[in-house]
């Protein structure tokens, strides 16, 4: 396993109201959730969707999924930079799959709505 995010309420870090948060899985006071996945790309995508249904105002949000992009789309990225890590001119491959879910209710990924490819979510409990 290459990463794992472990999402849990930390009144120290992070101001909330009594009520809980806006995803209902977070109205607890206790770990939310357990994400794991192969891939780097996809498991910070999972994250920032999360991170982004709890918090849509963080400061320059619009923009800070683009590292992710620019990974999975690492063999032609969006921004032309041309990623040759071994100085080859072989141009190094995608870094893993990037993808948001289709809405933060369902959260639903290209795995959940039948595509052989992608990230699936499963929920457990």
């Amino acid at each position: 396993m290459a990463a794992v995010v472990l999402m849990a309420e930390s009144r120290r870090m992070i101001k909330r109201s009594e009520q809980g948060g806006k995803i209902p899985c977070y109205a607890s006071r206790k770990t939310s959730a357990f994400i794991r996945h192969l891939a780097g790309v996809a498991i910070d995508s999972v994250g920032f969707d999360f991170l982004t249904k709890e918090w849509p105002n963080l400061v320059d949000i619009a923009n800070a999924d683009n590292y992710l992009r620019e990974a999975a789309l690492a063999n032609d990225a969006p921004s032309k930079t041309v990623y040759d890590p071994e100085r080859d001119g072989i141009r190094c491959r995608s870094l893993g799959v990037f993808e948001h879910w289709n809405n933060g209710t369902e959260k639903k990924y290209s795995g959940n709505l039948g595509k052989p490819n992608g990230i699936e979510l499963f929920k457990v409990g």
